[in-house]
């Protein structure tokens, strides 16, 4: 059985991560800065699963890397050195944060020879995107795909989360149809949801919202 660390595994998004890969029999590991509250989180699992202090943002080699099959990162980073040097270590990786600075500079990173390397997993993007790329083949005269995510229903996000999200409220992108620069949250459509929700106004977003792994790439590519 494949041993996979779970990096920001004690996180609100971290945590369906770990319960989903225990309970298919992997072997996981926690990974991340609070050690205090992944040794609570551990003993919720028989036998305990094992941790190790870890910050990407000033990256130290843990030494359990070397030993892994799998990384999957839950949280957000700046610097592409821990992504390299999974790579060189053959260490499959999956990154489910939503920070799109940090995924293009991933996307410019040779592509690894001895291991698997996917980004963007989650809802929007990830299965979203998958679920367009599936329908574009199916009907090639499809020009345009327009992807409104429904949030808060029923929905839990964590602290970086919800921090992110307001942090992108003064953050600026080039819409397809202008040249000019557009704020987030500003411009707006309407978007038939069905009943009982019915047509809204949709506010956009250009940068993406992750919020969770969606478990069967994972069997696919193992």
């Amino acid at each position: 059985m494949k041993t996979i660390a779970v990096v920001g595994g004690h996180g609100q998004v971290g945590k369906g991560n770990v319960r989903e890969l225990t309970n298919h029999g992997y072997f996981v590991v926690l990974m991340g800065r609070n050690l205090k509250k992944m040794e609570v989180f551990a003993q919720e699992f028989l036998p305990i699963l094992e941790q190790s202090e870890v910050d990407l943002n000033k990256f130290v080699i843990p030494e359990k890397l070397a030993d892994l099959d799998m990384v999957i990162v839950c949280l957000d980073q700046t610097d592409t050195q821990f992504v390299e040097q999974c790579q060189k270590l053959g260490i499959d990786y999956l990154d489910i944060s939503a920070n799109s600075d940090f995924l293009k500079k991933v996307n410019l990173l040779p592509i690894p020879e001895k291991s698997k390397r996917v980004i963007g997993l989650g809802l929007a993007p990830g299965v979203t995107n998958l679920a367009a790329a599936a329908y574009t083949k199916k009907e090639p005269s499809a020009q345009m795909i327009v992807i409104d995510v429904l949030l808060g229903i029923g929905d839990r996000h964590g602290e970086a989360a919800v921090r992110w999200t307001f942090e992108q409220l003064n953050r600026t992108y080039i819409h397809p149809k202008w040249a000019q620069p557009i704020e987030n949250f500003v411009y707006s459509r309407k978007t038939d949801f069905g009943p009982p929700l019915g047509s809204v106004a949709v506010l956009t977003l250009a940068l993406p919202i992750s919020i969770y792994f969606f478990l069967q790439i994972l069997h696919a590519i193992m």
